[in-house]
């Protein structure tokens, strides 16, 4: 049927009427997408302030930003490892981002769904225990990869969840969501070496010229070098709380006061999984399995160690001037979502969002 309207499809810099009713309504349906999203851009950033007080989600703002997730996140770059992962029994969401510690919390939601052998959970020779949650997450399903009746829980992607679901866990105060993120400059240093580890570029690890020219450059295969703010909707809808992975203990306590069942699994029975014998994965100097770059650290060294060695190899005023230029956006949106920002590595501050030139 050849429909009579003034409504027209904006294709780039050329327009045309609509003749069929499928055309009308996938530009009504694009018109309404960008209403939406504009009132989404005028919302101030301190709407995305995680403030823990989940009896006071449901506001006007956070219900248009509800709304524009459901109709964006069809497009989000979630995988079936990264990204904001649902879990309906224990009415949790988690959202984390490569080199965010997408590692260590999966490892930690499949003890939530019932997987009480954190042994299988983070060896490092039974990687494909990582993918058993992968499977339900992406199937919704029980995965029949390690045989029938092995119980997966109800884990899946927030990306595929029913709009009831991710309703319910945004806006009531039973559900409780929790965004991941991580420094941009450990990061940035993090997801230089893995590229390197993975074979994806040639360069030193322990160069800062390759460092640089790698950050100018915007390298990196896949999604592991892009933009935290690409997965979970961490940039659309506001999240109860903000972890941070390198202050994990820290970082979880206001979490335990407003979710107590969510303690003993994090903070009990992960002596095999932890180089330092601990039971807590949060408090543990370092973790074992996979993704922790062994090539380039030694067992023993801890997290402070790290970051202190990294800082001396790699930090100076170009080299932390372009992180900052990379990924300044993941700078201003944690800004927003935490209340502070995170410094710029070598006390270089504010630095320019036009491209850095290499010294």
């Amino acid at each position: 049927m050849v429909l009579a309207t003034k409504i027209v499809l904006i294709t780039g810099a050329e327009t045309r009427p609509c003749k069929t009713e499928a055309c009308v309504h996938a530009q009504r349906k694009q018109q309404q997408l960008q209403l939406l999203q504009a009132r989404v851009a005028e919302l101030p950033c301190s709407s995305l302030l995680a403030v823990g007080l989940r009896e006071r989600k449901n506001t006007t703002e956070q219900q248009a930003r509800v709304q524009f997730l459901l109709e964006k996140r069809r497009y989000w770059r979630d995988t079936r490892t990264c990204g904001a992962i649902m879990l309906p029994r224990q009415r949790l969401v988690i959202a984390t981002s490569p080199k965010s510690g997408s590692t260590t919390m999966r490892w930690a939601m499949l003890r939530l769904i019932g997987n009480l052998n954190t042994s299988s959970i983070c060896q490092h020779e039974d990687r494909l225990s990582l993918y058993r949650m992968v499977a339900s997450v992406t199937l919704g399903r029980k995965s029949d990869m390690w045989g029938p009746g092995t119980p997966w829980g109800d884990a899946l992607l927030v990306k595929y969840a029913p709009p009831n679901l991710v309703r319910a866990a945004f806006l009531t105060a039973e559900w409780s969501t929790i965004a991941v993120v991580r420094n941009p400059w450990n990061r940035a240093i993090s997801s230089f070496k893995h590229q390197i580890l993975l074979k994806h570029v040639n360069y030193n690890p322990n160069s800062r010229d390759d460092f640089l020219k790698f950050t100018l450059a915007k390298e990196g295969h896949g999604h592991h070098s892009g933009n935290a703010h690409d997965f979970g909707g961490i940039d659309i809808v506001r999240y109860d709380d903000v972890v941070d992975i390198d202050d994990l203990a820290n970082s979880f306590a206001p979490v335990f006061r407003a979710v107590p069942r969510l303690r003993a699994p994090l903070e009990t029975g992960w002596e095999n999984c932890t180089r330092d014998g601990s039971q807590s994965l949060l408090n543990a100097s370092r973790r074992k399995g996979v993704e922790t770059h062994e090539h380039y650290i030694s067992t023993d060294e801890s997290p402070v160690a790290k970051r202190t060695r990294e800082d001396t190899q790699h930090c100076n005023e170009s080299t932390s001037r372009a992180v900052a230029w990379r990924y300044q956006s993941d700078y201003d949106l944690f800004a927003c979502m935490m209340g502070r920002r995170y410094p710029i590595a070598c006390g270089v501050q504010n630095a320019s969002a036009s491209r850095p030139q290499v010294a």
